[in-house]
């Protein structure tokens, strides 16, 4: 398994014109842990499934200047945080790629995806995927709803119609006939 925070160097090194904010880091980890392409150690919280590891490491990344935080003060009060690759980590950014090579193509995939995406958007998709994972079966629209309310989360048949698309695309789900 890769570790997190070259992980997390990997993917800020993909997303250079792209806001990385930290909904969305985990919700991309989330899915990359999916893949098998990292550790999964996410539980469910308010924002759907969040890894302590994975903000951890972004902490440590800010604290040992790997990755620029920038504050965000958002019209509804809401204070937000994005991350970029800090110009001191171009030195090893090649080393990290090849140690990490086997990763590269498929989490490319799932920035690809995703990096166009809200981060209420990925939240929502990262919650319908949980509740699937965790119930261990095929479930109906109306039971993911039920379910979503038992983790304390609120989904909407629209939001589960948009998700559904999404984690089609991510190869996460598959409908049956």
């Amino acid at each position: 398994m890769t570790e997190i925070w070259e992980t997390l160097l990997i993917l800020a090194g993909m997303s250079v014109d792209e806001e990385l904010f930290r909904t969305k880091i985990q919700k991309i980890l989330y899915f990359a842990a999916q893949k098998k392409l990292i550790d999964d150690d996410f539980k469910n919280k308010y924002f759907g499934p969040f890894s302590i590891k994975v903000a951890k490491s972004i902490e440590s990344m800010v604290e040992g200047r790997y990755l620029n935080e920038k504050n965000h003060f958002f019209s509804n009060g809401y204070l937000g945080y994005s991350y970029h690759l800090s110009s001191d980590v171009q030195d090893i950014m090649p080393i990290v790629r090849k140690k990490n090579e086997e990763i590269i193509k498929p989490l490319c995939n799932i920035v690809k995806i995703c990096l166009n995406r809200t981060s209420n958007e990925l939240s929502r998709a990262a919650k319908i995927h949980y509740i699937l994972k965790n119930s261990g079966k095929e479930m109906t629209d109306n039971q993911i709803i039920k379910s979503a309310k038992e983790y304390n989360w609120n989904i909407t048949q629209e939001e589960i119609d948009v998700s559904t698309e999404l984690l089609l695309s991510l190869d996460l789900i598959h409908l049956s006939n």
